[in-house]
């Protein structure tokens, strides 16, 4: 670790959730088709939590690059 401060930061966002809450809109979320087609938006009980292999869309894509490549979290 080159600084104690930038360490620390690092540090205050680890072991914690993030949730993205956001609407189903094209191409800014959409559910990625399935084979089944057993997932839709209108099946989805609201409220639910979605796991991101289950999405795609630009909110996905920003989400990724804010949290893996700008803040460098897991």
């Amino acid at each position: 670790v080159a600084d104690d401060v930038s360490y620390r930061f690092r540090m205050s966002y680890d072991n914690r959730t993030r949730l993205v809450v956001t609407i189903f809109d094209e191409s800014f979320m959409t559910l990625k088709k399935n084979r089944n087609d057993s997932l839709t938006e209108k099946t989805i009980p609201h409220g639910t939590i979605l796991d991101t292999s289950n999405v795609e869309g630009y909110c996905v894509d920003l989400a990724y690059t804010i949290c893996h490549e700008r803040l460098k979290l897991p």
